[in-house]
């Protein structure tokens, strides 16, 4: 179990300085996120947040399985996010008690939209995905054919070509904490972080592929470079635990 600490590859912080700090915990592939603040929402957010970095087309799915809702405003779920200011520009998909919201912030410091509110309920799988300046919000019953949300996609042309994308966790109130589980993380798009120590090197004839297991033991990231040798650009995706396939663009 690692608690405490951000797992693997993830960065965590909480965003707006709520009262109680959040952080993640992690036990046989599955995340507990927990987090206070206000929310999500408005004109600045304050919630706890575990991420990694993307640039270009991408996409994070994972199944949210249990969530405590401190307030019927609390919120958990997935987060496409400019940078960690409480005012960043954004696109979530977010279970509340009141149903599944997708919202979105298109520039710095101006009000958050809903999109649409859906009926739904836990144990689900989320989606959201940036195809060029287009950020869509999926579901899934099992994972394994994702649906859009009626009404779940925007245009965000304002937003950077490199961003953040993980989970997000609030209680909608300064003074409690919610969290929410979440398992079989797929992550994938362009990365420049860089492969861990120690890592298998396979050449092969179109592109190299480098294969590494993660400090936590849970987690596998696959990674090759870029055929035409573009420097610092990586292709990626992950399974969690090690045991699930590969999911997302093959490397």
């Amino acid at each position: 179990m690692v608690v405490g600490q951000c797992p693997g590859e993830w960065s965590c912080a909480d965003i707006g300085n709520p009262s109680l700090p959040g952080g993640p915990s992690l036990a046989d592939g599955t995340y507990a996120v927990r987090g206070a603040g206000v929310g999500i929402g408005g004109a600045s957010d304050q919630f706890h947040y575990v991420w990694q970095d993307v640039s270009g087309d991408s996409s994070l799915s994972a199944q949210e399985t249990a969530q405590t809702f401190t307030s019927a405003s609390a919120q958990a779920g997935l987060l496409y996010r400019d940078g960690t200011d409480p005012a960043a520009p954004f696109f979530a998909l977010l279970q509340t008690f009141k149903g599944l919201q997708v919202q979105y912030r298109p520039s710095r410091g101006a009000s958050a939209v809903t999109l649409t509110t859906v009926d739904a309920s836990l144990p689900l799988y989320l989606q959201v995905t940036r195809a060029g300046n287009t950020f869509t919000a999926s579901t899934s019953p099992d994972g394994s054919a994702y649906s859009p949300v009626p009404n779940g996609s925007v245009s965000l042309p304002g937003l950077s070509t490199t961003l953040h994308v993980g989970m997000a966790v609030n209680s909608a109130s300064s003074g409690a904490q919610s969290t929410a589980s979440f398992n079989n993380l797929d992550i994938f798009g362009t990365t420049t972080t860089p492969l861990a120590t120690g890592a298998d090197v396979i050449t092969q004839d179109t592109h190299t592929e480098h294969y590494t297991q993660l400090a936590n033991n849970v987690t596998d990231l696959q990674l090759y470079n870029s055929p035409n040798g573009v420097s610092g650009a990586s292709q990626w995706q992950m399974r969690d635990p090690p045991s699930t396939p590969w999911r997302g663009r093959p490397c």
